[in-house]
């Protein structure tokens, strides 16, 4: 993947989002007595400011993200997808990311 060759970041920032969404899920499902509620609040935090950082995004940068990171398609998949250039999807991408994690950490 262009982004994990690269060095960035943003992969193990998406990917850990995504394992959170998933441990969250099975943790409210499953929730034992000696479960700290801090945890769950820290994950509710969590993703509350994904949520909020997500809706900072473009349609077409809430789009584009959707299809890279969760739909597993490449930068030439979505191009194809869309109508437009490799580089221009994946520029958009890139900047989407910048973005989601500066506003993620406010």
């Amino acid at each position: 993947s262009y982004y994990i060759t690269s060095g960035s970041i943003a992969p193990t920032f998406l990917c850990g989002i995504a394992l959170d969404y998933a441990l969250t899920a099975e943790n409210e499902r499953d929730l034992l007595d000696d479960e700290v509620p801090e945890d769950l609040q820290e994950q509710n935090e969590r993703r509350r400011k994904l949520q909020k950082a997500f809706r900072t995004l473009t349609p077409s940068q809430q789009r584009r993200i959707y299809k890279r990171y969760f739909l597993c398609m490449s930068c030439a998949e979505i191009a194809r997808s869309e109508g437009y250039t490799i580089s221009a999807v994946c520029n958009s991408i890139h900047r989407s990311l910048k973005k989601l994690k500066k506003n993620y950490d406010l």
